[in-house]
């Protein structure tokens, strides 16, 4: 099992961390079980803010994972079908987030003290060492 990095817009991380926002969208998925998935806000704050495990994940055409997570998405219909038609996606993935751990801004974690020399363009496997790191700092 795997840790990943998942880059994700400012608005949606403070979303995800407000509670707002319990699913990630995505047009693709990652291959390898994941045990956490680390979140990194690809703007404004440029760091590790939080952690969560995937409670499960769902797949289907745009509209139908529209319907089923609307509730719960965090995100405007509008900025959803964005993301779909600017990516010509068929398929989305619908990531429900499951026990979410929030680190206090103070002890936000950026990409150097792991090792990380660049944000993901979507996302990064980790290697052990830095997910023993990250665990660490979550930890403290």
């Amino acid at each position: 099992m795997k840790d990943i990095i998942l880059s994700t817009k400012y608005k949606y991380a403070k979303a995800i961390i407000e509670g707002q926002k319990q699913y990630e969208f995505r047009g693709w998925i990652w291959k390898d079980e994941v045990k956490y998935i680390y979140l990194y806000s690809s703007e404004k704050i440029h760091k590790i803010i939080a952690r969560f495990k995937v409670k499960q994940i769902i797949n289907d055409k745009p509209s139908k994972i529209w319907i089923k997570c609307k509730q719960r998405s965090g995100i405007t219909k509008k900025d959803f079908f964005s993301y779909v038609e600017m990516f010509n996606y068929n398929m989305i993935y619908a990531i429900e987030i499951s026990e979410l751990e929030i680190l206090k801004p103070v002890n936000y974690i950026s990409l150097d003290e792991i090792n990380i020399m660049s944000a993901p363009q979507r996302f990064k496997y980790l290697d052990e060492n830095i997910s023993k790191s990250l665990e660490r700092l979550f930890n403290e």
